[in-house]
């Protein structure tokens, strides 16, 4: 296994700390919230009694939670820290049967959209009627190709156009017009 640097290491660490926190990696998280939350340095957050900062941190957290609009976030969590181990292993059981579930109503989607393209697909050979209109469509003459051809589009830079905007007297106008007077 090849060594590692240190920066490398403790980057792969923090990675794995942030996806699949354990519960030192939690604990210097609320202490970084602490720190901003109370501008308080973070050498010196980690002097505080634990139980301040997580007090401070969870009604924080709840608080926000409330004054969102999404209901069922705030109550959800109230369930989750006030319900018992026999509780939480029913809730668990339940979200697992609802995983179920909705895996299985995602296959019936699938399959109905799959049903679906294939009916479309038995009817593109057939021909839509013309749309009918009350009033007549007026005739429009295209453009003759001998004048397109002529029509060329050179790009530029923003100064070749200040060049050639005042070699052709334009100075001071830009894609609206003449450009205002500043006030002074």
């Amino acid at each position: 296994m090849p060594k590692l640097s240190l920066v490398k290491a403790l980057k792969l660490i923090a990675l794995k700390n942030v996806i699949n926190p354990n519960e030192e990696a939690f604990l210097r998280n609320v202490q970084r919230w602490y720190s901003r939350e109370f501008s308080t340095p973070l050498h010196t957050v980690s002097d505080l009694p634990l139980e301040d900062i997580l007090l401070n941190y969870y009604e924080d957290h709840y608080a926000t939670l409330k004054e969102g609009d999404d209901e069922s976030l705030w109550l959800k969590e109230m369930i989750m820290v006030t319900e018992t181990p026999e509780e939480r292993k029913e809730r668990e059981l339940n979200e697992e049967s609802e995983l179920v579930s909705d895996e299985d109503f995602l296959r019936q989607v699938m399959e109905d959209e799959k049903k679906k393209k294939s009916k479309v697909e038995d009817h593109k050979h057939i021909e839509k009627p013309a749309l009918k209109t009350n009033r007549e469509m007026p005739e429009v003459e295209l453009p003759r190709p001998e004048l397109m051809q002529d029509i060329k589009m050179e790009f530029c830079s923003d100064e070749e156009m200040e060049k050639l905007a005042n070699q052709d007297g334009l100075s001071g106008w830009d894609v609206l017009g003449p450009s205002k007077p500043k006030k002074k």
